[in-house]
């Protein structure tokens, strides 16, 4: 990844996400440094680090995960004319591990039996 788009990140992070952000549940999502680091890995973030703020203020769903002490945000929005789909894994102290731009079909297998937390 270009060392411009960390800087960009780091400079999104600064301004947008160094307090935590809400999600629609009304909780308080942390997005540590640390964490910065490891979401922007996945290069459809890297690319557009404003997307980590919108996977946690659209979150449509939460689904328990497979690993004990994380649940699965999903979000999805419209961007460029098209649905867009996303996923983060969040810890029990509500901070993001990894966040993912997907399609539908990974949606769809994160959630096939998974027990719903909560739903929009």
């Amino acid at each position: 990844m270009p060392a411009e788009a960390v800087a960009t990140a780091k400079s999104f992070w600064e301004s947008r996400l160094q307090e935590p952000v809400v999600d629609p549940r009304g909780i308080e999502v942390i997005v540590t440094m640390d964490d910065l680091y490891h979401l922007i890995v996945d290069p459809r973030i890297w690319r557009r680090p404003e997307r980590i703020e919108k996977i946690l203020t659209s979150v449509v769903e939460v689904v328990e995960s497979k690993i004990p002490g994380f649940e699965i945000l999903i979000s999805e929005w419209e961007e460029d004319g098209k649905k867009t789909y996303t996923y983060a894994v969040l810890s029990l102290d509500k901070t993001v591990k990894t966040a993912h731009v997907v399609d539908e079909k990974k949606i769809r297998q994160l959630k096939r039996g998974a027990k719903v937390l909560w739903s929009k």
